[in-house]
C-alpha cells in the first residue's frame, strides 16, 4: 500500500496570533479535544467575511469502549478570497444553550 504524503496548514488560536492563508493553498485545519460521551460539544461559528469556506468536519472517536475517553474534532477550511476574517469555536456544556468557552481563530488571506 502506497502512503500519500501532503502538507496541510494547522490553524492556531490565541492573543495576537494571525493565521496567514493563500487562496488556492492547502486545506487549513483546526482541532480541539472532543468527548461526545460526556455531553460536552464544540460548534464552529463562521463569520460573514467570505474569505474562507468550511470544507470538512471530522470527529475522531477512540475505540476503547470506555465512556469518557477523549477524542478530537477537526474542521477544515479553504481560503476563498483575499481579506481578513475569523472563525469562532464555541464549547457547550451538556444541555447548555450558551457557550461555556469561546475560541477565536483570526485569518489573513492573500
Amino acid at each position: 500500500m502506497k502512503m500519500e504524503k501532503k502538507s496541510e496548514t494547522l490553524l492556531l488560536a490565541g492573543k495576537n496570533i494571525v493565521n496567514h492563508l493563500k487562496v488556492g493553498g492547502s486545506t487549513a485545519w483546526f482541532q480541539k479535544e472532543n468527548n461526545t460521551s460526556t455531553g460536552y460539544r464544540w460548534q464552529c461559528v463562521p463569520d460573514n467575511s467570505g474569505v474562507y469556506a468550511q470544507v470538512a468536519e471530522v470527529t475522531l472517536v477512540p475505540n476503547t469502549g470506555m465512556v469518557g475517553t477523549p477524542g478530537a474534532i477537526q474542521w477544515g477550511f479553504k481560503a476563498v478570497k483575499a481579506g481578513k476574517g475569523s472563525i469562532a469555536f464555541d464549547h457547550y456544556a451538556p444541555g447548555g444553550t450558551s457557550p461555556a468557552e469561546r475560541v477565536i481563530v483570526d485569518l489573513d488571506v492573500a
